[in-house]
């Protein structure tokens, strides 16, 4: 049997992760190692198999002697899928953009995009991005989608957790003109808020009851006035952040950047773990989050104050919050972001190209 005739509906998923070549993407347990936002791919993949669609990674096809026909998604643009689009353009159709990504962390894609995006039929970008989208390209919006379920929202008692936690890399991503470029195409509002995870660090740390998880804290280079503070709290790196934040009450949930649209697993984490979130990011996060979900960062003058609401919160009060979890969690709004949504969406999309060869 000729690769053209066994890949009848073949599609190449471009994640731009070389150590998860080979198809490993779509393992679950590997992929998982790299970071668990990663599994809702491997449901996806899971889902288009039964519906007799066969996903692979670029190295898999260039490696095929005889290349079959396929279509390309990939998330932002990378390189590799360049190539694909340039020497196999005959065979490979570029179908499905998408992107994931913090505007200062893939700010060359976000530049780019108006170029990148009349490439493709198709392109899933955060709602504040549409607006720089080529017209010959289809808007859908983001939503990150969420490996969890309510089967996995079990908090554990409130009297059974630590005060305050935050879980989160140590990494600078923003400089001057960066923020100016993306000021420029995107708008005003477009803000890098990293150093205000810095700022939160240095208040917290000084109070009991807060620890800081993450990769890099130890090594990162640091003003003097965050050194002793994250010295203080820091408890190391993790490898289930599920497990940790189950086992506090706060998760302070700030996004890399306030972006429209731009809602990450970082609150999603936090829901199902039972642990209130406080979230900064996503100006619009309300319209998506139901605002007795999570604490709005916004909605205080200082951290002082801040601090003294969730001091405030008894157990009475953190219940409520719980219950408007599980309320959310179950509804039409949480369903948007759920890895179940995010393979429907795009699988029904690829389908229909097939149906239009």
């Amino acid at each position: 049997m000729s690769e053209e005739t066994k890949y009848k509906k073949l599609v190449i998923f471009d994640a731009n992760i070389p150590e998860l070549g080979g198809n490993k993407l779509f393992i679950p347990e590997l992929a998982y190692k790299i970071s668990h936002t990663i599994l809702p791919v491997c449901h996806l993949y899971e889902t288009a198999e039964s519906r007799g669609i066969k996903f692979i990674t670029p190295d898999v096809y260039l490696q095929m002697e005889n290349k079959p026909r396929a279509f390309l998604f990939s998330h932002l643009y990378s390189a590799v899928s360049n190539d694909l689009v340039s020497n196999f353009g005959d065979k490979v159709k570029p179908l499905v953009l998408m992107c994931q990504e913090s505007p200062f962390i893939a700010t060359n894609f976000y530049v780019r995009l108006f170029q990148i995006s009349k490439k493709f039929k198709h392109s899933f970008v955060f709602s504040g991005m549409e607006r720089r989208l080529n017209k010959t390209t289809v808007y859908h919006q983001m939503f990150f989608p969420s490996p969890y379920g309510i089967k996995d929202f079990n908090p554990v008692n409130f009297n059974d957790k630590q005060f305050i936690t935050m879980v989160s890399g140590a990494k600078s991503i923003g400089n001057w003109k960066k923020n100016l470029i993306l000021k420029i195409l995107y708008g005003l509002s477009v803000k890098e808020i990293y150093q205000e995870r810095l700022k939160a660090i240095r208040f917290f740390a000084a109070k009991e009851g807060f620890d800081l998880y993450g990769r890099g804290w130890d090594k990162a280079p640091f003003k003097e006035s965050y050194k002793e503070a994250i010295a203080k709290s820091y408890q190391g790196a993790v490898d289930d952040k599920f497990k940790i934040l189950k086992g506090f009450k706060f998760t302070i949930c700030f996004e890399n950047s306030i972006f429209p649209g731009y809602i990450t697993e970082k609150i999603f984490d936090a829901i199902f773990a039972g642990s209130i979130p406080i979230y900064l990011g996503a100006p619009d996060i309300k319209k998506y989050v139901p605002a007795d979900v999570f604490i709005d960062f916004r909605d205080f003058k200082n951290y002082n104050d801040l601090y003294n609401f969730i001091l405030s919160i008894d157990e009475e009060k953190y219940n409520n919050y719980l219950k408007a979890m599980r309320s959310f969690i179950v509804s039409d709004d949480y369903k948007k972001f759920s890895q179940e949504y995010f393979a429907d969406r795009m699988l029904d999309i690829i389908e229909d190209g097939f149906d239009k060869k």
